[in-house]
């Protein structure tokens, strides 16, 4: 990355000691301009919460336990002894000083974490994805831009498929935040929509149901959606423990899915080491982003996916999409699902529901077949509709 000029921090600087402190993680003044804004907005936000809940009244319950001490006469009318409307003046002057100088002091803060390399969705605790707002924290995957793109498009051609009264189960496995299962819900509602999220990390989980609670508060009826822990290698831990099985249920049985989606692991250790952010290498969960090695195997996400189609397959899911790292991935997933039977099999860019560009195919060859490529930008991810799921 290359070495900002000096005469940068001098123009940040005269602009506001906070753009030049956030200059080194946005790189150009207008990125520190418009960061610098939304950290005074979230700032001012987090103190005027703060204050609402030091001036929220007592409980009933409190007061009959501690009584308020009755004011004298004078200080019942407003008046304090040796205070005018001057004293009164001045005290909210001093108030607004103080209050001030909290701000400042938070802004300065949040300031300096950000220019030290803290992503910005840590900073202001949360992430707009579609029309929701997601919680964010360190230790969790922070959502991407493309991550909402593709659930858009995959609540779309589900909603299109399935008839308005039908009920839909969907699972999302590694759901971080639980940003794509709140998505869904939010873009497919429906009476009898069901969504489970599963991770295996369990502060993931508890963000999740922490995002969950927040849009549950919003929504006019209770969601029917829950997030637990579980490890999709392990075989214990199944699906049966979020979702009822249907009667009779044999020993061995899964609950039948609808959709299933995943963004799981997928950037080899080599890559994860070279080409990604150091935002992202220094602050964002390894365990999201790569893989574990697997003994023999050259593509270490190779296991993970055999995985997720297995469990696609277990479940007789009728539309799987999983986030894939690239064209390679793509074409090895498109060669563990060919395996499994007769699926039908588009690979979906960045921006699915956009044009493509000049240059970009809309069309790829994998193995003799070829194979729809939707939208514009990087190869982001697989759809698998399980045939007859129409």
């Amino acid at each position: 990355m290359p070495r900002l000029p000096p005469s940068l921090f001098r123009r940040a600087r005269s602009i506001s000691p906070h753009v030049a402190t956030l200059l080194p993680a946005c790189r150009d003044l207008d990125t520190a301009r418009r960061e610098l804004r939304w950290i005074r907005e979230h700032a001012c936000s987090v103190l005027s919460r703060s204050a609402t809940l030091r001036a929220r009244p007592p409980t009933a319950a409190h007061s009959s336990r501690s009584p308020r001490r009755r004011k004298p006469r004078g200080e019942q009318l407003g008046h304090r002894p040796g205070t005018g409307a001057d004293g009164r003046g001045a005290s909210r002057g001093k108030q607004q000083g103080e209050k001030r100088a909290e701000l400042d002091r938070l802004v300065a803060r949040l300031c300096r974490e950000r220019g030290a390399g803290k992503p910005l969705q840590y900073v202001l605790g949360s992430q707009p994805f579609g029309p929701l707002e997601i919680a964010c924290g360190p230790g969790v995957l922070i959502p991407r831009a493309e991550t909402e793109a593709w659930t858009a498009r995959v609540a779309a051609v589900v909603g299109e498929a399935c008839a308005a009264g039908d009920a839909l189960t969907v699972v999302d496995l590694c759901t971080g935040t639980g940003c794509v299962a709140l998505l869904l819900h939010a873009l497919l509602q429906r009476p009898g929509l069901r969504i489970r999220g599963v991770d295996v990390a369990p502060r993931a989980v508890a963000l999740a149901r922490r995002n969950l609670a927040a849009y549950a508060g919003a929504a006019a009826t209770p969601p029917d959606v829950a997030f637990a822990r579980a490890d999709v290698f392990d075989p214990a831990a199944g699906l049966a423990a979020l979702l009822p099985l249907p009667p009779p249920a044999a020993p061995d049985a899964w609950p039948r899915v609808d959709l299933l989606v995943a963004n799981p692991p997928y950037i080899a250790p080599r890559d994860f080491a070279r080409d990604t952010a150091r935002a992202v290498r220094n602050w964002e969960p390894r365990l999201a982003l790569v893989p574990p090695p697997v003994a023999g195997e050259t593509w270490a996400g190779r296991a993970i996916y055999a995985r997720l189609l297995d469990i696609a397959e277990r479940t007789r899911a009728r539309f799987a999409l999983f986030e894939v790292g690239g064209a390679a991935q793509a074409h090895g997933v498109v060669r563990l699902a060919r395996r499994r039977g007769d699926v039908e099999i588009e690979i979906w860019r960045d921006w699915p529901d956009a044009q493509p560009q000049d240059g970009e195919a809309q069309a790829v060859d994998v193995d003799g077949v070829a194979l729809p490529v939707r939208g514009s930008g990087h190869i982001r991810s697989v759809f698998i509709r399980r045939d007859g799921a129409r």
